[in-house]
């Protein structure tokens, strides 16, 4: 372990805390836009919610629960989705060090993550891909 024991056993109610509160709005964010997304809204909602709180296989594995056959092609959509958020997430996995590295603020690091999800948010009702709930 990257963690010792000691140092979780201090902080185990601000790591809970932490991890309880962005587990519950990762889910209700996902639920939420997930449920207008225009066709395949429920394969595509299981199939986000377990890339974006695991990997594409376990995103992969869910899609598996709803579409067992992959009839569907959100199998396909996931994988593209990758190749096209590639960049975009290691940009913000460089991010995530910008108080080290170049002595950020934590404040102003949150700010940047805001826009880009802000901006994310433009682009998906500019797609036209936030419409009315389907389920």
């Amino acid at each position: 372990m990257a963690i010792q024991l000691v140092v979780v056993r201090t902080y185990i109610l601000p790591i809970s805390v932490i991890a309880l509160v962005t587990g519950i709005l990762t889910t209700a964010v996902v639920v939420y836009l997930g449920r207008r997304i225009g066709s395949y809204n429920l394969e595509r909602t299981v199939a986000i919610y377990g890339t974006v709180t695991g990997t594409v296989p376990s995103g992969l594995l869910l899609l598996r629960i709803a579409d067992p056959d992959f009839r569907s092609p959100v199998a396909m959509d996931i994988a593209l989705m990758n190749v096209v958020v590639a960049p975009v997430i290691a940009g913000l996995m460089v991010l995530v060090n910008a108080p080290v590295w170049w002595e950020w603020s934590v404040g102003l690091t949150v700010l940047v993550f805001a826009v880009v999800m802000f901006l994310a948010l433009i682009v998906i009702r500019v797609l036209k891909l936030w419409g009315e709930p389907k389920f």
